[in-house]
């Protein structure tokens, strides 16, 4: 049985501008957002049948996976990592990544991890689960998308930062999706993320892009129904933070104990990340016994 190992940071978006044409491939988002560790790490085998298990779950019959299961081949595939799948993480683009590259690699399709990849963001694309979290996926780091598109056409710029941020996630209750999400979301709010992203280009930093993505997701989502915890938060002196879809993302240069003392106190579910400049890593197709699920 032939099997292979895959690496995929998760991603977090704070400004997306959707771009749709007739064309996936030139479907996406502009933007900017950061890529996280601990991410995913999946291992894929070659099967007779599709099967796929997230943190234990099967996800075989969601949108995305049916969609590369039928365009690339069937695969055995088994994905651990901390985020839900629709929290606002870029769970579905990571795993839609890894089932992508291992299937083209196994199967033999392509040899270049571009066009491997590509498939990924046309099925995020078909499926309405995400734009433009497989590009920044595939190359890592604290990422501005300034052209649409899959791996290989999509363009990310990156932004240096000499110490790698800290983000604590803490995930919300509640069930908005990404469809429902871009569509909620009024023309104005796109019309201001397209100045913020001017700016951020002219003066990045890891402070004001949260500073921009805060004042950019306070058009979008509810930060008065999250009052409590928000608030709980600043006294622990915590300043940089948003709303993404169920998670909010409080951005720290440094650990903070008090943060960390009050989200444990307050019982709440989160992971502490942290920005990553890794992208997609594959391990060598390998032959054994025993697949991944």
């Amino acid at each position: 049985m032939r099997c292979i190992d895959v690496w995929v940071p998760l991603h977090l978006s704070g400004l997306w501008v959707p771009v749709w044409a007739d064309n996936p491939s030139e479907t996406g988002s502009l933007g900017a957002g950061f890529c996280l560790e601990p991410g995913l790490r999946a291992r894929a085998c070659i099967s007779e049948e599709t099967r796929v298990l997230y943190n234990g779950v099967d996800v075989s019959d969601t949108c995305f996976i049916r969609f590369l299961s039928e365009k690339l081949g069937p695969l055995k595939l088994a994905a651990r990592s901390p985020a839900p799948l629709g929290a606002g993480l870029g769970a579905s683009a990571a795993l839609s990544l890894a089932y992508s590259v291992a299937a083209s690699l196994l199967y033999g399709k392509t040899m270049i991890l571009e066009d491997a990849a590509a498939p990924a963001h046309i099925a995020e694309v078909t499926c309405r689960t995400g734009l433009g979290d497989v590009v920044a996926e595939y190359h890592g780091g604290f990422e501005i998308r300034v052209r649409p598109g899959p791996p290989g056409r999509g363009v990310v710029k990156h932004v240096y930062t000499p110490r790698p941020p800290y983000i604590y996630a803490v995930y919300l209750d509640g069930l908005l999706d990404t469809p429902r999400m871009l569509a909620s979301i009024r023309s104005d709010a796109y019309r201001l993320a397209r100045e913020m992203l001017a700016r951020l280009m002219e003066s990045p930093s890891v402070e004001f892009f949260v500073e921009q993505a805060h004042a950019f997701t306070s058009m979008i989502f509810d930060y008065s129904a999250r009052r409590r915890l928000i608030h709980g938060v600043m006294d622990t002196g915590a300043s940089l933070f948003f709303l993404k879809k169920n998670v909010l993302a409080i951005v720290s240069m440094e650990r903070n104990p008090r943060l960390e003392r009050f989200l444990g106190e307050s019982r709440v579910n989160y992971t502490l990340y942290r920005l990553t400049w890794t992208g997609l890593r594959v391990s060598g197709i390998t032959r054994g016994r025993h697949g991944p699920v």
